[in-house]
């Protein structure tokens, strides 16, 4: 896990550093899935595949499929995360909307860091940020792949602690096993009654 941690570490962009905040750029992604689909579909219409009805629905879905593969990944890119004194500003400029949210500190009650497999690799990791605008009912959610810098950053921030108390307060140092980890302004477990 040592090595998950210092690749997501060395490979997580801090974009800027001024005014007593940082900005991490999006994760990298890998567009071949997409593009694939993409081409796929539209060469069977160039090739006169689609005569049959099923065969011309089958190149759309591809075709569609394609697009949004490639349009999830330009959001992940391009989406940027700054952690500044009074809340955690998210911009996602491409995202039809909800482009920028702020989550400021005192309604930002939990962080969830769940490690798919055992030997995970930085693609396996993943990070949910939780907050609920002041006044409001309705629970916000974004997710991103697990950057342990940022993380460390949005718990302490936000006055966050571990749910599980063998936890490390350095969160490189995860565990290498497959989990789900939490930090909330509690310190209790969710499930627990």
């Amino acid at each position: 896990m040592a090595e998950v941690a210092q690749t997501t570490i060395s490979s997580a962009t801090v974009a800027e550093k001024s005014d007593n905040s940082l900005t991490f750029t999006g994760t990298q992604r890998n567009f071949a899935t997409g593009v694939a689909m993409l081409l796929g579909g539209s060469m069977a219409f160039t090739m006169g595949m689609t005569d049959v009805f099923f065969a011309e629905a089958v190149a759309w879905t591809f075709v569609a499929w394609g697009l949004l593969f490639i349009y999830n990944n330009l959001i992940e890119i391009y989406q940027t995360y700054k952690v500044t004194d009074n809340a955690l500003i998210i911009d996602t400029p491409w995202r039809p909307v909800e482009r920028h949210k702020d989550f400021d500190w005192a309604h930002l009650h939990r962080v969830d860091v769940i490690v798919k497999r055992n030997e995970p690799k930085p693609e396996d990791i993943m990070m949910h940020v939780y907050h609920t605008p002041e006044g409001e009912t309705v629970l916000d959610r974004e997710d991103r792949r697990f950057d342990p810098v940022l993380a460390q950053l949005i718990i302490e921030r936000a006055k966050l602690k571990a749910t599980d108390a063998t936890l490390s307060t350095d969160l490189s140092k995860l565990p290498n096993v497959k989990g789900h980890y939490v930090w909330n302004m509690s310190g209790k477990s969710p499930l627990a009654g």
